[in-house]
């Protein structure tokens, strides 16, 4: 009796294991599954940073967490744009302002509290600007003094000149008026701690030139 020869047939299994095509390089490790597609983990792997970078890490920072963070910056999840920069030898609370994200910092801790160091946050992402314009402290002086300072008595001129010039201005000057927090210019008037009269007349003076700042007609359109 003959016997007619017949096809054997075999099935692949439903996804093999890497196939990395001795015929190729091995930087490119292809998956062969049951319908054909191959898939390029390189390209998978190589999305990855992207993701992460898309994403901005956040923490929720209390008094405890705060103590406890690593090396690097942290954002707070409660308050966005908020945070803390660890460094090795001390800890800053940031804020990141504007399409730009500029970073400003807000003071030390523990110096300054967690509880502080968010109010501040708030209130300089909440700040109007002088104007529509990225305007420094000196540039603003200049026109606080045609604005406001010429309209007052010969004796307030060069009393209110006198106090910004010699205390705040060489700090200040090119310092943009958005960045500046009321840390930095308490440790402008802690500086006076020895002259109480003088310290207690510098605050003044800044408060109405803060107040002249922002005021709405003033504010960015």
């Amino acid at each position: 009796m003959r016997l007619r020869p017949c096809a054997i047939i075999v099935r692949k299994p439903p996804c093999t294991d890497l196939d990395y095509g001795r015929s190729q390089s091995q930087k490119y490790p292809r998956k062969i599954c049951s319908n054909d597609t191959l898939i390029s983990e390189q390209l998978l792997l190589l999305r990855e940073p992207e993701a992460k970078k898309s994403q901005m890490p956040t923490t929720r920072l209390t008094d405890l967490t705060v103590r406890s963070l690593p090396m690097g910056t942290h954002f707070d999840a409660t308050t966005p744009a908020f945070g803390i920069r660890v460094g090795k030898h001390r800890r800053t609370w940031i804020v990141m302002r504007g399409q730009e994200r500029r970073r400003i910092r807000i003071g030390h801790y523990p110096s300054v509290t967690l509880s502080d160091a968010r109010k501040e946050a708030k209130r300089l992402l909440a700040a109007t600007h002088l104007s529509g314009k990225r305007v420094t402290f000196g540039e603003a002086y200049e026109t606080f003094k045609t604005d406001y300072i010429a309209r007052r008595k010969e004796r307030t001129q060069k009393d209110y000149k006198r106090m910004i010039e010699k205390h705040f201005l060489p700090t200040l000057k090119s310092k943009r008026m958005d960045a500046i927090s009321s840390y930095t210019l308490s440790a402008i008037t802690d500086g006076l701690a020895d002259t109480p009269s003088e310290q207690a007349h510098a605050q003044v003076v800044c408060r109405i030139f803060f107040r002249w700042a922002i005021r709405p007609q003033r504010r960015s359109a």
